[in-house]
């Protein structure tokens, strides 16, 4: 499915990455059509990367498919140690 090489588009793709708000945890593609998912702090970190890639010269057709809320608790059940964070997903065409 994904490609052994590094495309110059998956370097580009880190390069915009702020690894202290927003996180990858998938990256597939397949005939130049990427997925890819993660999460971030907010809905604007999440929105800065969307924008981020629009302005990349190696990814067209980016799009936001999914976002959705969740409450992560540090094991302690208390509304304090409560944290929300925002997951999505992405499509987008590579150009490399």
């Amino acid at each position: 499915m994904s490609d052994s090489r590094t495309p110059a588009g998956r370097r580009e793709l880190m390069r915009h990455a702020d690894f202290f708000r927003l996180w990858l945890v998938g990256f597939k593609e397949l005939d130049r059509n990427v997925s890819l998912s993660g999460v971030g702090k907010t809905n604007d970190d999440v929105s800065e990367f969307l924008r981020r890639l629009s302005v990349s010269r190696y990814f067209t057709d980016v799009r936001l498919v999914k976002t959705e809320e969740k409450a992560d608790k540090d094991g302690s059940g208390t509304a304090i140690a409560t944290q929300t964070t925002i997951s999505f997903e992405m499509r987008a065409k590579v150009r490399y």
